[in-house]
């Protein structure tokens, strides 16, 4: 403590985790010790980064219910998420590939109602139906476009329409690239 200029104290509450190694600390730490100041800083966001995976933990452990409103086993099969045996580990999987921070994103983000046409012969599953709109956004990611052009995709329209009414699958291709001329990335993906 002499050495570093910290009380006791302070050198007591650094070594049982009570309080973070600052930059100040670090500095100090490495002129006495002739480890590196990163080195110290680094062994403080570890701790700092393993504790709070406790807490989220913790928090996950309260919202685990989600995990059984999506189709884990077809997200699994699809290679969009690892197959774990704890729901707290599939929730985490599911925050992955959904691209949020918590389970509160989750819900808000992907399991509110979306603006869409809905088919009034079923009820959709909502989150079969957020897999299923998240799986086209990766998708759609990949897909190369040019900057999105309202005013061209409106005059295109009636082209887009034509398209789509061919048979079989002869329209894909044609309306994937006139799509992206217009910076629209068009996916066709099997439903959930």
């Amino acid at each position: 403590a002499k050495r570093t200029s910290l009380t006791p104290k302070h050198i007591n509450q650094v070594v049982k985790g009570g309080v973070g190694i600052s930059p100040e600390v670090a500095l100090a730490f490495e002129r006495v010790t002739s480890i590196p100041a990163r080195y110290w800083t680094q062994l403080d966001a570890n701790y700092q980064t393993a504790k709070q995976r406790v807490l989220e933990a913790e928090a996950l452990r309260e919202r685990v219910d989600l995990v059984d409103r999506f189709p884990i086993k077809e997200l699994e099969r699809r290679n969009c998420i690892e197959h774990k045996t704890s729901k707290i580990d599939k929730l985490r999987e599911l925050l992955r590939f959904f691209a949020v921070a918590d389970a509160d994103a989750l819900e808000n983000v992907w399991l509110q109602p979306a603006l869409y046409r809905r088919s009034t012969a079923f009820e959709a599953d909502a989150g079969a139906l957020a897999s299923w709109l998240r799986l086209a956004e990766v998708e759609a990611a990949k897909v190369r476009t040019k900057p999105f052009d309202a005013a061209a995709s409106r005059a295109r329209i009636e082209e887009m329409r034509v398209l789509s009414a061919l048979p079989s699958i002869e329209w894909l291709e044609p309306l994937t690239k006139l799509c992206a001329s217009v910076g629209i990335a068009l996916v066709v993906l099997k439903e959930l």
